[in-house]
């Protein structure tokens, strides 16, 4: 849990460096953003940093975070993690206040969960990865042009690789792959 809380520490410390260094050197030729980007389905959502470089190549650097607890008849758990995504975008249409891009999502992450079912302790600890080839869209209203909205969709790989400690007695490990389509959505505000 404790390196849990360091990983995102550091995670949000890059993105805000990444924020202030961008913010200092944005030209016309560059934007630089910063806002909220959530995947559905599961409802996860995290802080995004985005830039386009010259309207066609774009990146997008987001920290995903949830915690969970629940408490049933005698069984209790926690659970916290943590995704650290990156996105490589290009913008095949432009028009004046959209983009149409395809593109790659590369993801990283930690699991850790702790159940009690009635004194017997089961830990989970894991790596998430995460691989999306996708296609997107950002769209800006003419009345609010420094602020992005955009959607992403693409056939999401999701790998973990999981070890399961049961009473300090047993490990197991658990390999889960999920595949399937993910739809991705967001809103960014733009320093121009």
């Amino acid at each position: 849990m404790k390196g849990t809380i360091y990983n995102i520490i550091v995670m949000t410390c890059v993105i805000v460096f990444l924020l202030i260094v961008g913010v200092n050197t944005v030209d016309a030729q560059h934007q630089i953003g910063i806002g909220y980007q959530g995947i559905f389905p599961g409802g996860t959502s995290g802080i995004s940093a985005r830039g386009w470089l010259r309207d066609k190549w774009g990146w997008d650097l987001t920290l995903f975070h949830m915690t969970a607890t629940a408490k049933l008849d005698g069984v209790e758990a926690d659970a916290n993690t943590f995704v650290l995504d990156a996105r490589v975008m290009y913008a095949i249409f432009l028009r004046k206040n959209s983009k149409f891009y395809i593109g790659g999502e590369f993801g990283y992450g930690n699991l850790d969960m702790e159940i009690d079912i009635e004194d017997i302790g089961v830990s989970l600890e894991g790596n998430i990865f995460i691989i999306n080839p996708m296609i997107g869209s950002e769209f800006f209203f003419t009345e609010i042009p420094e602020l992005g909205f955009n959607w992403e969709v693409g056939y999401k790989i999701v790998s973990t690789d999981i070890e399961t400690n049961i009473a300090d007695v047993e490990e197991v490990n658990v390999d889960l792959d999920i595949k399937g389509l993910g739809i991705s959505i967001g809103v960014h505000y733009y320093f121009r």
